[in-house]
């Protein structure tokens, strides 16, 4: 098999805490040691500060992570 494009979103489940973006109204979630920008449908900005499990599709762009929400739950 092949091995996956950089840019492919892979199915990951991810706990971290909720953070906002300092350079605008974007939240992202620190996980690991890595930062991950979250696009989610639903609004956030309440998780902000709290530790929190995301399951959706991670994927890399140019060294940046970014999280396609699809469901959170605060832990």
């Amino acid at each position: 098999p092949a091995c996956q494009p950089s840019g492919e979103a892979k199915k990951a489940e991810l706990r971290g805490s909720v953070q906002k973006e300092t350079d605008g109204d974007g939240l992202y979630l620190r996980s690991g040691g890595k930062r991950y920008h979250i696009e989610s449908q639903q609004d956030l900005s309440a998780m902000v500060g709290k530790i929190v499990t995301i399951n959706g599709s991670v994927s890399e762009n140019a060294g940046k992570h970014t999280v396609a929400v699809e469901s959170v739950t605060e832990k």
